[in-house]
């Protein structure tokens, strides 16, 4: 049986968002109507990448990102829909979820994606980024059934966004290249090597540096399984290199600015302060509001993990089946036990 890695943030936004009102002084929403609209979105999600489990993953509190490049998302303000944490509350309850410490929905999607133990695994996400990873990707408002990424538009895609940077997420590439240059300067790249050539050509071209190129090639890599030590909980941060790839446990560095270098490990699980709201009538705004509207939040706060049965690949040594069958089971297991 396949699997669908759903974008269990965007789900939790735009379900929350689009019953919200604003009064000026103050805002409602309306719980019950942003549950229904998150379970049929999961639903939909899932039947339409054509799997029979599902796992919804979440962001953590915090953001690794945020270490090397501290202006990362600094641009996004107003705070979440005032339901969301209660949805996101709801959805842990009620789903198999997965959430890694320090990492974004993206990551946990590009992980689980690249794991050699799930069967099959589909991700699902309305964010562009989701096609740099090498797996089956779908994007439900574009999309009638998953694709196959291939290795080589995975790397292209990355490098895309190395050169072009992302306004949404707040960090620039290389000056003066948009998409169009950006085709042109990694037309001719075959390989992994060529295509790091050619973007620092560009970005010194520019008038930036290595470093520059470094940190950006850093922060639009999404993670995927080699990139993260679940013993550790250690990061990798990526170059062209793989000896001088940087680990960090971004825990035991929560203050630094720059990339530290082998931090020793240890976990932090801040406690959550859900935002509560009360009911109320469905605004102007959000009578267009259906399940394939595109919005990009921002990371919640981390709560706790809901299992159900998802279908992995069995190993001679240790069976990695979960505890807990269906798809509505309040037990719980730990984060990332199919990494």
């Amino acid at each position: 049986m396949s699997v669908a890695l759903l974008d269990g943030d965007v789900i939790a936004y735009k379900s929350s968002v689009c019953f919200e009102i604003d009064w000026g002084d103050s805002k409602t929403g309306d719980l019950s109507r942003s549950i229904a609209m998150a379970d049929v979105m999961i639903r939909d999600w899932t039947q339409k990448a054509r799997c029979q489990s599902t796992i919804v993953t979440l962001s953590g509190e915090h953001n690794f990102r945020k270490t090397v490049h501290p202006e990362y998302k600094a641009n996004r303000s107003g705070g979440k829909p005032v339901v969301y944490y209660e949805l996101i509350k709801y959805i842990e309850s009620n789903y198999r979820i997965a959430r890694i410490p320090w990492l974004e929905a993206d990551d946990v999607m590009g992980i689980y994606g690249t794991s050699d133990r799930l069967v099959d695994p589909v991700i699902v996400s309305i964010d562009k980024d989701m096609f740099t990873i090498p797996t089956r990707v779908l994007n439900p408002d574009k999309a009638q059934r998953p694709r196959k990424v291939r290795a080589a538009e995975a790397l292209h895609n990355r490098m895309m966004q190395t050169l072009t940077g992302d306004s949404t997420d707040n960090y620039k590439g290389a000056k003066g290249i948009g998409a169009k240059k950006a085709e042109a300067i990694l037309s001719n790249c075959m390989t992994e090597a060529a295509a790091w050539q050619a973007v620092l050509a560009a970005y010194h071209a520019a008038g930036q540096t290595e470093a520059d190129a470094l940190r950006n090639a850093r922060v639009a890599r999404i993670l995927m399984r080699p990139d993260y030590n679940k013993e550790t909980q250690e990061i990798g941060l990526w170059h062209i290199n793989p000896k001088q790839v940087e680990w960090i446990n971004p825990a035991s560095s929560a203050s630094t600015a720059q990339p530290p270098k082998v931090a020793s490990p240890r976990s932090r699980k801040p406690s959550p302060q859900p935002a509560t709201g009360s009911s109320s009538s469905l605004p102007e705004s959000s009578k267009g509001c259906s399940a394939t509207s595109s919005s990009k939040p921002d990371s919640p706060q981390p709560m706790s993990t809901a299992s159900s049965k998802v279908p992995i690949k069995k190993r001679a040594s240790k069976s990695s089946a979960t505890k807990a069958p269906g798809t509505r089971s309040k037990r719980s297991a730990p984060n990332g036990d199919v990494t």
